[in-house]
Formats: C-alpha cells, structure tokens, sequence
C-alpha cells in the first residue's frame, strides 16, 4: 500500500484537533469514537486510504454548525491539506 509522509507537525496538529473532536458532545457518537480513533494513530508517515479516512472525518465534522467555527475552519484547512496530498 502507498505510504504518503504528512510529517511529525502536521500529524500532532491534526491528532490534537480530532481528540478534541472526541470530547465534543453535540457531534455524532460514531464522529467521536471515529475521531478518538485517528486521534491515537495519526503518524508522520500513512497509508493512502487511512489519510482518505481521516480527511472524510475532518470534512464531515467541519459542517456540524455544533462545532465551533474555528475547529470547523481547522477541519476543513487539514482536510483539504490531507487530500491534497493523496
């Protein structure tokens, strides 16, 4: 499988964002546990589809209105970073 290298800055940063997401109680419970789950196996270096993944999430939670706009404008920066680079 094709290894994409997002770097040690850019996967703390993004990690940091979706474990916030996990606490967040107006999002979606499988958002959560989803975001929980990423949160822990964000590394600098990833498989292609697991970045797809991780950005699909940022993207979805980035239109929950619940969010704070500041996390949703986060989100959606990093989801389209992420894409980017697939």
């Amino acid at each position: 499988m094709a290894k994409v290298r997002i770097g040690a800055r850019d996967a703390s940063r993004i990690s940091r964002l979706l474990r916030a997401m996990g606490t967040r109680d107006s999002l979606p419970r499988d958002v959560r546990a989803n975001a929980t789950y990423w949160a822990a196996t964000m590394r600098q270096t990833m498989d292609r589809r697991d970045l797809q993944m991780v950005a699909w999430l940022l993207l979805d939670a980035s239109s929950d209105h619940d969010m704070p706009a500041l996390d949703r404008r986060k989100a959606r920066f990093w989801a389209g970073s992420l894409e980017a680079r697939l």
